[in-house]
């Protein structure tokens, strides 16, 4: 009996077992192949992502792997600086954050913190609650070079102009604390090294008093020649106007309002400019012979020679003017011309623009260089045109040295014989009419400009010496006879 209950549960058990098989692989047939690979992908997905989870980035275990201390390298060796950073990206903005603190975990804390309050508020915001110190704010120009960037976008100049104004700072400032420039960039302001070296000269090192001082100083070593201290006086006058500029009351007014602090007292407070002696033109040459001097020798050899010396004698145009001047711009039926801005020109002031009146003899020699047309400049050159820039640029720059050797050989002596044919133009124009002529057919800004270079020939007073002696030479009786006679000229006629 016992033996006959063994074997029938043996029997139920392989028979449980069957059905269970039967079952499952009925389940297993009933399902396509497609969703049986898909749970298993979803299967190895799930084990997959199970192995890869990470700690989130608002908490503290997230950061202790992404902190990095930044290197530096002094000489030869590389140093690590003490304060953990983090580098973050969110928003499509990345910044690299310094956590203001050497201990690890401290920093992950603030990482964190931070993290939370970026997501929530943005970057501006998150930056304000978490580092109040270190809140946006106008930088405040402690370097000559901080100054020059922050006074850039304020002054509302032409480029070219702004960049002499800077020039001429990081010169002054240079040499007024001592940093003498002896290098072979010291001509060249575009040196980048040179301008490093200058913008990082503290401004609070530039006062009044070491200002005086170099300007002093280059003075007493032009040496004893009278016409080198003129030159020298000139220079630090100019020098000191331009890089004056930059504290104009204008700028100054615009930083006050940015919220930056300047040293007190400002660099030219109160400095007062050398006396610039006299500074009237006088010409060294006759025009006339000049004139015909240079048709007969450069009409057919160096016809843009010819055209440089016609603009700047007869028109008075400054070098990049001549340099920018277009075919457009000449009015052969009024015998004008034209200055104007254009693409590759760009006008000294707005005074500088305008229209200049000149001798129906200069268009006509102006309208045989048409014949010989190639672009649209009337001075050719080689070098193409290019946009107004920051810097210095001539086109025809070898076309102006070849004129400057052949005016001082033709005795235009002077730093800049080509500008002094501008001068000799204002001269004639002055003599001939008068000193307000001149200014406008100059352009000049105002007319004490003017008055600096030239002297007003309107009226011619001098005292008759010629007629005061004759007077003298007269004997007694005719000279009273002559007061009788003049006596009863002004004597009323009677009344009938």
């Amino acid at each position: 009996m016992k033996e006959c209950c063994i074997t029938l549960t043996v029997s139920l058990l392989r028979l449980y077992y069957y059905a269970t098989m039967l079952l499952e692989a009925t389940t297993q047939d009933s399902q396509s192949e497609k969703e049986v690979r898909k749970q298993n992908a979803d299967s190895n997905l799930l084990i997959s992502l199970s192995k890869e989870v990470k700690a989130s980035r608002f908490t503290v275990e997230y950061w202790r792997e992404k902190l990095f201390r930044p290197t530096y390298r002094r000489g030869r060796k590389v140093h690590e600086v003490q304060e953990w950073y983090a580098q973050i990206q969110h928003g499509g903005r990345r910044g690299k954050l310094g956590l203001g603190t050497n201990n690890k975990e401290e920093a992950c804390r603030h990482a964190a913190q931070f993290y939370k309050k970026l997501v929530a508020k943005g970057w501006d915001d998150a930056l304000d609650d978490s580092f109040p110190d270190r809140k946006a704010k106008p930088k405040n120009p402690l370097t000559v070079g901080d100054l020059i960037e922050t006074v850039r976008p304020l002054l509302g100049v032409r480029l070219r102009t702004f960049e002499v104004y800077a020039y001429a700072l990081r010169k002054i400032a240079r040499e007024a604390t001592g940093r003498p420039d002896k290098s072979k960039h010291r001509f060249d302001p575009k040196a980048r090294s040179w301008r490093r070296d200058s913008g990082a000269i503290l401004l609070a090192k530039l006062t009044p008093n070491s200002v005086a001082d170099w300007k002093t100083k280059v003075v007493s070593e032009s040496g004893a020649n009278p016409l080198e201290q003129a030159r020298a006086r000139r220079n630090v006058n100019s020098f000191i106007r331009n890089a004056r500029a930059l504290f104009s009351r204008k700028a100054l007014k615009r930083l006050k309002e940015k919220g930056v602090n300047l040293p007190s007292p400002l660099p030219f407070e109160g400095v007062e400019l050398e006396e610039k002696g006299n500074t009237k033109y006088r010409s060294t040459f006759d025009p006339k012979i000049l004139l015909q001097e240079a048709k007969k020798e450069l009409q057919e050899k160096d016809i843009d020679a010819w055209a440089v010396i016609l603009l700047g004698l007869g028109a008075g145009l400054r070098r990049k003017e001549i340099d920018g001047l277009c075919r457009q711009q000449l009015d052969f039926q009024k015998s004008e011309i034209h200055v104007f801005n254009h693409e590759g020109f760009q006008a000294k002031t707005e005074d500088s623009e305008g229209k200049i009146y000149v001798d129906p003899g200069l268009m006509e020699e102006l309208l045989h260089l048409k014949d010989k047309d190639v672009t649209v400049y009337v001075v050719e050159s080689a070098t193409p045109g290019r946009s107004v820039g920051a810097s210095q640029y001539y086109r025809a720059e070898q076309t102006f040295e070849r004129v400057t050797t052949w005016l001082r050989a033709h005795g235009v002596t002077g730093d800049k014989p080509l500008h002094s044919l501008r001068k000799e133009f204002g001269s004639i124009i002055c003599e001939s009419a008068d000193i307000h002529t001149a200014s406008r057919q100059l352009r000049h800004a105002n007319l004490a400009t003017t008055a600096a270079f030239y002297t007003d020939h309107r009226r011619r007073v001098t005292v008759p010496v010629g007629a005061l002696l004759i007077e003298e030479a007269k004997p007694d009786k005719e000279k009273h006879a002559s007061k009788v006679t003049a006596a009863t000229m002004e004597q009323p006629e009677p009344q009938p």
